[in-house]
């Protein structure tokens, strides 16, 4: 039997989450200058905090792409970074981080907030499970590119076939 893709809460509280997300993507495009990166994981927030919903399978195609990378980042990420602790993740991630520096303690919030609410509602899952992978590629700037890069040729893909297929 397959298993449905979960639909997002449409509480007052998962609209202050994905809004969040927004916000965020908003803050970082008034910076005036910013990397290829920053402006990929911007436009990464931006799709995340509005697909749920208003472009359900934008969403649900990030999720079905990305998912496998966040398996290998999470291993990255524990085996590598969080076992070696608080100083040195920190030292990482300070290395890594570029750009998105400023942004990162409001995306520790927001991410805190949806994993959180993911465990007890599996709703959530994917969402999370999409930020974590983007947690995860923030302690090495070449796992970040690749995670952000793979994120927009997903959209890119969908664009192509939707104008493919209006064009049928």
């Amino acid at each position: 039997m397959a298993t449905l893709f979960p639909s997002f809460p449409k509480d007052q509280e998962a609209q202050r989450h994905l809004n969040s997300l927004k916000l965020l993507a908003d803050l970082i495009s008034v910076r005036e200058e910013s990397s290829e990166i920053l402006t990929k994981t911007r436009a990464f927030l931006f799709v995340l905090g509005d697909s749920p919903y208003n472009h359900d399978y934008v969403y649900f195609r990030l999720h079905e792409g990305l998912s496998g990378d966040y398996e290998r980042l999470k291993d990255f990420y524990n085996h590598y970074i969080h076992s070696q602790g608080q100083t040195y993740m920190l030292e990482i991630l300070n290395k890594e981080i570029g750009d998105f520096h400023d942004y990162f303690n409001d995306f520790q919030v927001i991410l805190h907030h949806i994993d959180t609410r993911s465990k007890n509602d599996p709703a959530y899952v994917p969402a999370n499970v999409l930020l974590w992978g983007l947690y995860c590629a923030m302690y090495d700037r070449k796992k970040l590119k690749a995670y952000v890069d793979k994120a927009m040729s997903i959209l890119v893909q969908i664009q192509t076939e939707q104008s493919q297929s209006a064009n049928n």
